[in-house]
Order: structure tokens, then C-alpha cells, then sequence
């Protein structure tokens, strides 16, 4: 990962499958990135890698930010409420997203 965060995109990883690939995963969803980690390893035909590189790392990239930014949100949240002795409101998704990526958006909320 280019910086620290929240990992999002296990079933991106998996998608890999179906053109071909195999895909190996290095962390899970949810979990934290450190700057430099590797968070998954691909092999198989390089014309193949080369035509879904740049679309999946994309995707990976837009979810992994939702996820971190949500993540730094809810944690911001929980510290006020335990400062001020009241139980953590629950933090939703209810912004608009971008056309035909609402799953993978809330998807990134949720982890």
C-alpha cells in the first residue's frame, strides 16, 4: 500500500479468478495497512494482468479509501462519546455514490 489505511477488496481480489488469474491474498477486510505492505500477489498470463491492472487497482484503491476514512470517522466518534460518558452513536451511509459502485461503497462503509 502506498500509505497506511483500511483494507478493503477481498472479493475484488477473488474477482481476479474469473479472467484467468490466480490471485492471492495478503490481508483481509477491515484490517490495517501499513505503508510499503503488500496487500495481495498475482499470477498468470501478463497480457491478461496488464488488460485489468489499472481497473482493479482503481477499485481497490476507491474502496480501501472509503474504508479508512470511515474508519478514522467512527474512531473520532467514540472518542467523543467515552469523553463525555454516552454510549457511540452509530455512524451510517447515506451520501449518494458513484453510478455502479454503491455495493462496493457501502460495502467499504460496513468493514
Amino acid at each position: 500500500s502506498k500509505a497506511e489505511g483500511v483494507f478493503c477488496g477481498s472479493g475484488l481480489v477473488e474477482a481476479l479468478r474469473e479472467w484467468g488469474l490466480s490471485p492471492n491474498a495478503r490481508s483481509k477486510d477491515g484490517l490495517r495497512l501499513i505503508k510499503g505492505e503488500a496487500v495481495c500477489e498475482v499470477e498468470g498470463d501478463a497480457r491478461t494482468l496488464l488488460a485489468v491492472e489499472r481497473s482493479f487497482l482503481n477499485l481497490l484503491g476507491y474502496a480501501s479509501g472509503i474504508a479508512t476514512h470511515v474508519r478514522k470517522v467512527v474512531d473520532r466518534v467514540e472518542e467523543r462519546a467515552q469523553s463525555l460518558g454516552i454510549p457511540a452513536p452509530r455512524v451510517l451511509a447515506t451520501r449518494k455514490t458513484h453510478p455502479g459502485l454503491r455495493d462496493l461503497a457501502l460495502l467499504a462503509v460496513q468493514v
